[in-house]
C-alpha cells in the first residue's frame, strides 16, 4: 500500500510536502500497499464582492484558530471508503502535526476528501461520501476540498490539498435589550441545509432547518447570536423566522424577516428590535466575510 500524508490550512495555499519512498524495484500488483502522505496545506478563501472583484487571503491551518477539527478520507473508484481519519486541534494523541495525515492504500484511483471545521462539545458531524457530509447538531464554519489521487507504483506518495470555505454565516444583533423571561431564541431558516456536498460545497437539500440558541447576554443587555448555513448555490435568498421562548419553550414573540440575501463565504447580519412590537424592516447589503451583509429588521 501507499502511505499518504495530508495538510490542511486556512484561507491560503501553503504547499509543503515530504515523504519517504519504498524500493523502486518493488513488484507492482493491484494488491500492493503503498505509503501515501497527504498534507492539507491551506484553506483558500475567496472574498468576492457583488461587483465581481475578488482577492485571496491565506493563513496556515495551525494559525487559524476557528478550525478545531479536520476529517480526511479516501474513496475508491466505486465510491467505497478505503481510509478515514480525524484530528482534533485540542487532542494531539493521534497526530504529530495538525493537518498532516498518513495511511496506506492499494494501487488504484481515489477521491481524496478533506473537511476542516469548527467544533464545540457534543457536536455531531459525519462524512458519508465525496457528495455528502452532515451536521447532526449545529452547523459550524466549514472548509472543504476534494482531489483525484492515482496510485500507480509502490513509491511513497505526497499529496497536498487546499480547502475553500463553503458555508454562509448569519449573525443576528438585537437593538433592544433582553427582557426577563426570555430563555432561548429559535431561528428557522426557510431554505438551505445542514447537509452539503464536499465536492461542490453546495447544500444537498433545500429544506431549511431550525437552530435554538441560549442567550449568553444577561437580562437587560443586547444580544448577538447566529449560525452557519449551506446554500444551494453561490447566492440564495430566504425568509428567516426568529422566535423568543420562555423557560418552558413557549413562544413569547415572533418575527419574520423576508427575502434575506445570503452568499457563500459571506456574513449576513440582521440588526433590529427583536423583543419590541416593531415590525419595520429594511435591508442593507455589504460584502465579504468580515464586512458582512446587513439586514435591519
Amino acid at each position: 500500500m501507499v502511505k499518504v500524508f495530508c495538510y490542511v490550512a486556512a484561507m491560503l495555499l501553503l504547499a509543503a510536502t515530504s515523504c519517504s519512498s519504498d524500493s523502486e524495484n518493488s513488484v507492482v500488483t493491484p494488491q500492493t500497499s503503498v505509503p501515501v502522505t497527504v498534507r492539507v496545506d491551506g484553506f483558500t478563501q475567496s472574498l468576492e464582492d457583488f461587483s465581481g472583484s475578488s482577492h485571496r487571503a491565506a493563513v496556515p491551518v495551525t494559525s487559524y484558530d476557528h478550525v478545531k477539527a479536520i476529517t480526511l478520507a479516501f474513496y475508491d473508484a466505486n465510491g467505497v471508503e478505503q481510509c478515514k481519519m480525524e484530528q482534533l486541534r485540542d487532542d494531539n494523541s493521534n497526530y504529530t502535526t495538525f493537518g498532516e495525515f498518513s495511511c496506506r492504500l492499494p494501487i488504484g484511483s481515489y477521491t481524496l476528501v478533506a473537511i476542516a471545521r469548527g467544533l464545540q462539545p457534543n457536536d455531531v458531524f459525519t462524512l458519508n461520501s465525496p457528495s455528502e457530509a452532515v451536521y447532526g447538531g449545529l452547523t459550524r464554519e466549514t472548509f472543504a476540498g476534494t482531489k483525484a489521487v492515482v496510485i500507480s507504483s509502490t513509491s511513497a506518495q505526497n499529496q497536498n490539498i487546499s480547502l475553500n470555505r463553503v458555508c454562509a454565516r448569519l449573525v443576528i444583533e438585537t437593538s433592544d435589550v433582553r427582557p426577563a423571561g426570555i430563555a432561548k431564541i429559535r431561528t428557522t431558516y426557510g431554505q438551505g441545509s445542514k447537509t452539503f456536498n464536499p465536492t461542490t460545497g453546495f447544500a444537498t437539500d433545500n429544506n431549511g432547518f431550525v437552530v435554538v440558541n441560549t442567550p449568553g447576554a444577561a437580562v437587560g443587555s443586547t444580544i448577538t447570536f447566529g449560525s452557519y448555513v449551506f446554500l444551494t448555490g453561490n447566492t440564495q435568498t430566504m425568509d428567516i423566522t426568529i422566535e423568543t421562548l420562555d423557560a418552558n419553550d413557549q413562544v413569547v414573540s415572533s418575527k419574520v424577516v423576508y427575502d434575506v440575501p445570503f452568499k457563500r463565504n459571506r456574513v449576513t447580519r440582521l440588526q433590529g428590535a427583536l423583543f419590541s412590537a416593531s415590525v419595520a424592516s429594511a435591508i442593507q447589503v455589504e460584502t465579504e466575510w468580515e464586512n458582512e451583509e446587513v439586514v435591519n429588521f
